[in-house]
């Protein structure tokens, strides 16, 4: 009997110490397929928060598709312990299924971008109103970011000509974020008297497709000498496409996009890219600390009017390239320095998040001009 009671004891205190010592767990739905440079560098810095902030990251990936990223999270929530929070992106249509697939296994969540247009956000709501455990949602201001864009290829142009041109877009596809950046290319277009509107064509995100559509608006608008793209994948097709006609970017034609990817930075020191608007690779990292904040009771999600966080992107381009550099290392090892707790609110008398990109440039190891892949 005693020595059974010795076995209970050591199993039951063992139980309690494993307990004590088990890392609160955050599912992060990377919504696109493995490795896509983008969502990877979202991917890592989400990590790296995790590591500070002492959270079990654990990653499933939507395959680019809202059916496949629903099964996958399904799956997940069947077969593994139920996390502590989940952090998603929506698709389109894909909103309601996938918040009520969470409220039924009560895990509370956070949403990345803000996708979700007309009737299908009638159904959800904002965060709080239908769902109970949607605790708010991430995004950026995308009109404003796409009239940056605009704005500075227009800006750069002028610099070096006086004749009126033409701008094309190459937008993403049918979604709230790749409107909101086209609306805020055509306020650009609409605030200058030298620049007119070609057309803006969907190219769903393809290096590919917009390569091959570049190709044909050339053509159809000769007098094109901007073309804006809403993700820097897309313009590299447009330069692509551009340098197979005979055009010097930079000089015939100034082409920029989104996301801030390694290759855009190496393209703008070179000239061979005029500008990309990003910093939205932090949203999964932001996301995370306004977790960390939550689990210690920092009422900051339930006491917001409207619980979400909106911020804005931020330009690159020639003149501050160099300054970004550190930032853009494409490896875990260069957030070993960062810590990610300055931005918690805890112990702080913010009455918002902070956050910064310019703060963490500042508090990462200088680089030299070569990124790493």
């Amino acid at each position: 009997m005693f020595r059974k009671f010795i076995v209970w004891f050591v199993f039951i205190s063992f139980a309690a110490s494993t307990a004590a010592l088990a890392k609160p767990t955050v599912l992060f739905v990377n919504p696109s397929i493995i490795n896509e440079p983008f969502w990877l560098k979202t991917e890592m810095i989400t990590q790296a928060a995790a590591a500070d902030l002492d959270i079990q990251l654990d990653i499933v990936y939507g395959g680019g598709n809202r059916l496949i990223q629903f099964d996958e999270v399904r799956r997940y929530l069947q077969y593994q312990k139920k996390p502590d929070y989940v952090i998603f992106m929506n698709y389109p249509g894909g909103a309601k299924p996938m918040m009520s697939l969470l409220e039924e296994y009560k895990v509370p969540f956070i949403t990345l971008e803000n996708n979700i247009l007309d009737e299908e956000r009638t159904q959800v709501g904002l965060p709080g109103e239908n769902f109970t455990y949607w605790l708010g949602e991430i995004f950026y201001d995308h009109q404003q970011a796409g009239k940056l864009l605009a704005s500075d290829l227009i800006r750069q142009y002028q610099k070096h000509h006086t004749e009126s041109a033409t701008v094309i877009g190459l937008s993403g596809h049918h979604g709230q974020e790749s409107l909101a950046r086209n609306q805020g290319l055509l306020e650009s277009v609409a605030q200058s008297e030298a620049v007119s509107l070609g057309q803006i064509v969907y190219a769903s995100w393809s290096e590919q497709l917009a390569y091959q559509n570049t190709l044909k608006l050339l053509k159809r608008y000769p007098k094109t000498a901007m073309i804006w793209s809403a993700s820097d994948l897309m313009g590299y097709g447009a330069i692509r496409a551009s340098k197979e006609l005979g055009l010097i970017v930079n000089k015939d034609v100034f082409i920029g996009g989104f996301d801030w990817l390694n290759p855009s930075l190496e393209k703008i020191i070179q000239g061979e890219m005029s500008a990309s608007v990003g910093g939205h690779f932090m949203m999964g990292a932001w996301a995370l600390i306004s977790i960390a904040d939550h689990m210690q009771g920092i009422p900051y999600w339930s006491h917001s009017k409207s619980k979400q966080l909106i911020f804005e992107l931020e330009l690159v381009n020639q003149d501050n390239v160099a300054s970004l550099l550190p930032l853009m290392k494409q490896n875990q090892n260069a957030w070993i320095d960062f810590d990610f707790r300055q931005f918690s609110l805890q112990n702080q008398a913010k009455a918002g998040y902070q956050f910064s990109v310019e703060k963490i440039v500042s508090n990462l190891k200088p680089s030299n001009t070569s990124l790493a892949k």
